[in-house]
């Protein structure tokens, strides 16, 4: 990954500098989610997830936790789910350790992730489809998007409590 320190005064970034230390060859970062300054996630091809506290030193490894790949990332207070090709992985103590969703909607291959609160979360699919669960991932329900044919939804993002953005 690359970062930036950005100024204060200017808002204007300074220049990017490459961090590889924390990766193994096999490894790609896929996305990241920030959760704080000091606190920030990141989901990798091969299932990994990796906790970055010092940004200049690298991220940490908190395990493979999936069998596939990982394609996004999101979090919001403790909770930090990654989904992908293996399905949904969900943590609800800051990444110290994660599960798998009590069940996934239509198969596995999800693509993208929101988090509304810790039992609210809206996903994506490869195939298409977008669906949402309103208790933790016990049970879920399918949202329609007008006009389309199964999309794959790349990206999706809640502007407000009562705003959301879908990609596809």
């Amino acid at each position: 990954y690359y970062y930036a320190l950005i100024s204060p005064v200017t808002g204007v970034p300074g220049s990017f500098t490459k961090v590889t230390t924390g990766f193994t060859l096999a490894q790609e970062p896929r996305d990241i989610t920030v959760l704080n300054q000091k606190e920030a996630y990141i989901c990798t091809d091969g299932g990994e997830i990796l906790k970055l506290e010092n940004v200049p030193s690298g991220p940490t490894s908190l395990g493979i936790i999936a069998s596939g790949d990982l394609a996004r990332i999101d979090s919001l207070g403790e909770t930090i789910i990654a989904v992908g090709a293996a399905g949904i992985y969900v943590s609800q103590n800051s990444g110290r350790t994660f599960g798998t969703s009590p069940t996934e909607p239509s198969g596995t291959d999800q693509t993208s992730i929101c988090i509304m609160d810790k039992n609210r979360w809206w996903v994506g699919h490869a195939a298409g489809g977008l669906w949402y669960t309103l208790d933790g991932g016990n049970t879920w329900a399918q949202s329609a998007i007008p006009g389309t044919t199964t999309p794959t939804i790349y990206d999706i993002a809640a502007g407000t409590q009562e705003a959301m953005y879908v990609s596809f």
